[in-house]
């Protein structure tokens, strides 16, 4: 089995059906017009640009145009980190292993699950989840690496300075698309 159904089994159930708390991304009428879309367009032109395929305009306006249907449909503004979520999810439809390619609905619907699930704070506005991962984060070091925890606390450096990256993508960002 491809990755695109091993995601879409896990995201969405075996059932197959799409995403029930939202619209399929082709019933979206197409309105670039978030208060930060300049955001989100340059976030979309950096996104994994080492690789030809992000670098394609047409992918590039596919993830400009799910980031910001995503938006709409939260009524959240875009959080920077997002576009690394989605890249993977997109990354499926380069079909360079020989599956079936899912559609842009399914990579949708696979993104929006993903974050509901695994990514809880991109619906918060003032990021409380992830202020409560970096509290978890600071007590796991302490707990599993005091030596650590000390030197870092010793010299001012608190777990949002390095890990913010890491948690707002969920290492999606440092993680390789192709395995």
């Amino acid at each position: 089995q491809d990755r695109a159904a091993r995601w879409h089994r896990v995201l969405l159930g075996r059932s197959g059906q799409e995403d029930r708390f939202h619209q399929p991304f082709s019933a979206w009428t197409v309105q670039l017009n978030e208060p930060n879309q300049r955001v989100i367009r340059a976030d979309c032109e950096r996104t994994r640009a080492d690789m030809e395929y992000f670098r394609r305009p047409d992918v590039r306006d596919k993830m400009e145009a799910m980031l910001t249907y995503w938006c709409q449909q939260q009524r959240s503004r875009y959080k920077q980190g997002l576009n690394e979520v989605i890249a993977p999810f997109l990354f499926l439809q380069a079909d360079e292993a020989g599956g079936t390619p899912p559609s842009d609905d399914q990579v949708f619907a696979c993104f929006s699950a993903f974050l509901r699930r695994y990514v809880p704070f991109f619906d918060s506005q003032d990021f409380v989840p992830l202020q409560c991962a970096f509290v978890f984060f600071r007590r796991l070091l302490l707990y599993h690496r005091p030596d650590l925890h000390n030197l870092l606390a010793d010299r001012g450096v608190s777990p949002d300075m390095f890990c913010m990256p890491w948690f707002l993508t969920i290492f999606a960002s440092k993680t390789p698309l192709k395995l």
